[in-house]
């Protein structure tokens, strides 16, 4: 009796599989949704993110850029700034903001940030390598650029700061998703 039971149940199982693997109840999983501008082009996949230094939520789009994945602030009047995040963070590995600029790359995907001086929105993001850098030192993009000492090193890790003009992309707002 227990066998025949045993019998049932497996081939039960095996017909459902069947049944579910067939063409006929098979489905297309849904695109994922999308940011699109006035003219219906790719503005980039909707994402938000927290980086780590900066401790400011990025909400805006993912898009390649330079080679980079990085999350770009963004909303339907276009690329741009939030009211918490009014400047990116340069990062530096001296005490004295001297040597080369990082950027934060502690999450993926990064989190650039758009420099709020420029008519050119500048989008500032970690390039690549991504290392893990002991940081002592920061200072903005814009405005107060007065060096400021981290509260101790702090290893995070980091890529280079790299810049590119988001005008070049041609995209036109209002951006919504699709």
């Amino acid at each position: 009796m227990a066998n025949r039971i045993r019998y049932g149940v497996f081939h039960s199982v095996i017909g459902l599989g069947l049944l579910f693997t067939t063409p006929l109840f098979a489905q297309n999983p849904p695109s994922p949704p999308k940011v699109v501008d006035a003219n219906g082009n790719f503005v980039g996949w909707p994402r938000t993110v927290f980086p780590s230094f900066t401790n400011f939520l990025t909400i805006g789009v993912e898009r390649k850029i330079n080679g980079v994945w990085v999350v770009i602030q963004a909303g339907p009047g276009g690329f741009g700034l939030t009211a918490d995040r009014p400047f990116a963070y340069f990062l530096f590995t001296s005490a004295d903001c001297s040597g080369n600029k990082y950027f934060d790359a502690s999450v993926l995907p990064p989190a650039g940030s758009v420099d709020p001086s420029s008519n050119k929105l500048t989008l500032f993001f970690p390039g690549t390598p991504v290392r893990l850098l002991t940081i002592q030192s920061f200072r903005q993009s814009s405005g107060d650029q007065t060096c400021n000492p981290t509260n101790g090193p702090r290893p995070l890790y980091v890529g280079p700061a790299q810049s590119f003009n988001l005008n070049n992309l041609g995209l036109v707002p209002p951006f919504i998703v699709k």
